[in-house]
């Protein structure tokens, strides 16, 4: 898939999706062997998730004594610079951290709420194909993952087959 083939590093002892939804991605990132444990957390109490709260609470981000912390996430437009700001201060304190978000590529316009991005830029890009969210197609945006922390700088290109399936690699359970 592309951010696990194009990352082949990318990994840590603990994985956490602070906006899991149905739980895809933090399963195959699991099942590609790239964490040890996970956690997961999504404002819908009908998702099967650990945790059904903000996704700034304390309890999700309380990593005890784990020194190595992956989030992986797929944010909504409006929740993900409040998002970025709380991992890179939550993460950045790991002797190994990353952040990987996966974004609409409007993201990164120098927009009022992102003025931070001029002093923290993600150190690297995964540019993807239009993605479908739905599989229907009409919803097709234009997105990356963006990433910081711990990871081999520099922007890559994703040139597989775009689609919902595509976003990690794998079938849809």
């Amino acid at each position: 898939g592309a951010l696990i083939e194009s990352f082949p590093k990318l990994g840590a002892e603990l994985l956490i999706d602070p906006c899991a939804g149905d739980c895809r991605m933090p399963r195959q990132l699991m099942a590609a062997g790239r964490f040890v444990q996970c956690v997961t957390n999504d404002i819908d109490p009908t998702e099967s998730t650990h945790y059904h709260g903000d996704l700034a609470d304390s309890a999700l981000w309380d990593f005890g004594v784990v020194e190595s912390v992956g989030c992986v996430t797929n944010p909504s437009f409006l929740e993900a610079t409040r998002l970025a700001l709380h991992a890179l201060e939550v993460l950045s304190r790991r002797r190994h951290w990353f952040l990987a978000l996966l974004l609409r590529s409007t993201w990164l316009e120098p927009a009022k709420d992102r003025q931070w991005l001029g002093r923290m830029p993600p150190r690297a890009m995964l540019v993807l194909p239009r993605l479908s969210f739905t599989g229907g197609g009409t919803d097709s945006a234009a997105c990356h993952w963006i990433i910081w922390g711990d990871v081999e700088p520099g922007i890559k290109v994703w040139t597989g087959k775009p689609g919902q399936l595509q976003l990690l690699g794998g079938e849809q359970t």
